[in-house]
């Protein structure tokens, strides 16, 4: 009896586990306005876009975290989830809601909550470390851009 209870509790706690997988971006800067003109963000900054695609056929709870440059979390509050559908992208800027570049989805995505427009980001989600892939794209104020592609997440 004692090992037909403890196999019914391994089977509840292991069928009740959620796998989980983050991805750092230790740098973002997003500090232009949102006036383009030509593809160039106005004024003198620059746009940070945080690209994301859920590769898998269900849905992805994604969690973002951001960080000053300091440390200091300016994470939304409260700091909900945002669902990806199956297979969807999106891109997103950082800090700044940008009605010219984000669709209106997008434009609801959690963004830094105050301080200075340059910090972290930690995307937190359920799910494989390959569930989710991206990349992060910065638009400088001469229009030129440097992207790069994030690693797999972590477990």
């Amino acid at each position: 009896m004692k090992k037909l209870a403890l196999a019914v509790i391994l089977t509840a706690t292991v069928g009740s586990l959620a796998f989980a997988a983050s991805v750092n971006i230790p740098l973002i800067l997003d500090s232009a306005n949102t006036t383009w003109t030509n593809g160039t963000p106005g004024g003198a900054g620059e746009a940070g876009f945080i690209r994301l695609k859920n590769t898998t056929t269900g849905s992805v709870s994604v969690t973002y975290r951001f960080f000053d440059k300091d440390g200091t979390e300016r994470s939304p509050i409260p700091n909900t989830p945002a669902v990806m559908a199956p297979l969807q992208g999106w891109a997103s800027r950082a800090v700044v809601v940008d009605s010219v570049q984000e669709s209106a989805s997008e434009q609801l995505l959690p963004k830094k909550n105050g301080g200075s427009a340059v910090g972290s980001v930690t995307i937190e989600w359920t799910g494989g470390a390959n569930d989710i892939q991206g990349t992060v794209m910065q638009v400088h104020a001469n229009g030129q851009r440097t992207q790069f592609s994030l690693p797999d997440g972590l477990p």
